[in-house]
């Protein structure tokens, strides 16, 4: 399992518009669909983006985020008249290798756009995975579901408790 960010070349908005955050997420599906991951959880923000995936093959994590990566830049540039490099790096990859840290990372991931004070609730926020993760919306074809939701039991309430919890020393005692 892997948390995966790529962010725009000297912090550009590599995702200004609604429009480009839309093209991204498309790119993302597709991707994760060509390269048989399992996706936890999703956020593009305006200048980068978060994966959390599982991964079926591990010879597809380069190529696979290469891919996704050309492919947007290629957009972005065209949209934008650019050349060049859209990207920052190649890509920054975290291995998920504790169940404590797997939580962990969903949680960030789901609460990026509310700590940077785009929306208040994580589920108000439409380039994510978190609102339909949690039921508020219609079930995400980029997300495998049953691998999102194993540590909860399945339950979508628990992983949303989970998220949302203000102080995790309460869970704690």
């Amino acid at each position: 399992m892997h948390h995966i960010t790529a962010h725009g070349l000297g912090g550009i908005p590599l995702f200004p518009a609604a429009d480009d955050r839309n093209v991204a997420v498309q790119l993302i599906g597709k991707e994760i669909a060509r390269s048989g991951w399992k996706c936890l959880e999703y956020c593009v923000m305006t200048t980068h983006y978060h994966l959390v995936v599982e991964l079926t093959d591990h010879d597809t994590l380069s190529t696979g985020v290469g891919h996704l990566n050309r492919l947007y830049a290629s957009y972005f540039n065209g949209s934008y008249a650019r050349r060049g490099h859209a990207f920052e790096s190649r890509f920054d990859d975290v291995l998920v290798d504790t169940d404590e840290y797997r939580l962990e990372v969903v949680r960030y991931v789901a609460l990026n756009p509310t700590r940077a004070a785009i929306c208040r609730l994580p589920e108000q926020y439409p380039w994510s995975a978190y609102g339909s993760i949690v039921g508020l919306f219609p079930d995400d074809p980029i997300v495998d579901l049953a691998t999102a939701l194993a540590p909860f039991g399945g339950s979508r309430d628990a992983y949303r408790a989970y998220v949302e919890e203000l102080d995790p020393r309460l869970r704690r005692r």
